[in-house]
């Protein structure tokens, strides 16, 4: 899934590219969180190759045991994976923190593809993270937005040509897409599921990649030191 993180980018939103949005669709852009709301506890669940791990993230716990493995295809883990397992979260917390996904949007490309009495569907291009980004200009954006709520519904980030992002590693089909509930008077939006697929070829192999993320049994953390 953080195939999702390292294609994020770095951009300044354009205060007069919103205004060109209708109140709502701007209103949910301003607040969209690709990764969902601050300060929720979830249980997240990951099918990839077959495989099923399920994890439990805690933000109310100190910052390198935020991160626990429940299960890992059907069972529980053993001590010694779990060691492995803690010191591997802990390794990517020390990396975090690249950019919001919602800053890659280039406002000023925004295009409506669909509009219906409940939502709007918007279409936007990819801005490069720098000059060394081999991704972004043959990728879209399309974004869901509910009116009601003036909040994003679905997120989905598709490559339109084949490109190659790094040497030797060719992107024939690639397309990722994240939904979200929409928030209530009691709660705020959540991600739900993220799905990603990949096609291409990565040396003289093939590269092919389902992964299907789930995000369930949602608490508001509590703040406790350990």
């Amino acid at each position: 899934m953080r195939l999702l993180a390292a294609l994020s980018a770095a951009c300044l939103c354009s205060a007069a590219a919103l205004a060109e949005l209708p109140g709502e669709a701007a209103a949910a852009l301003t607040t969209f969180r690709a990764d969902g709301a601050r300060g929720w506890a979830y249980t997240q669940t990951t099918v990839d190759a077959g495989r099923k791990t399920i994890e439990r993230f805690d933000p109310g716990r100190p910052e390198f045991v935020r991160w626990t493995l429940v299960e890992k295809d059907g069972a529980a883990p053993p001590a010694p994976e779990l060691q492995h397992y803690r010191e591997r979260k802990a390794r990517r917390v020390l990396t975090a923190g690249l950019p919001p996904l919602k800053d890659q949007l280039d406002l000023d490309t925004a295009e409506l593809l669909e509009e219906t009495p409940a939502r709007w569907r918007y279409r936007f291009h990819v801005k490069p993270g720098g000059g060394d980004d081999r991704a972004a200009a043959h990728l879209r954006a399309t974004l869901t937005i509910s009116k009601a709520a003036a909040a994003v519904e679905t997120f989905a980030l598709e490559n339109i040509e084949p490109f190659s992002p790094a040497f030797f590693i060719k992107i024939e089909a690639m397309r990722t897409v994240m939904t979200y509930s929409l928030p209530t008077a009691v709660e705020p939006s959540h991600l739900l599921r993220v799905e990603a697929h990949v096609r291409g070829r990565a040396v003289l192999k093939s590269l092919e990649q389902d992964v299907v993320v789930t995000y369930s049994d949602f608490e508001q953390a509590r703040i406790r030191k350990e």
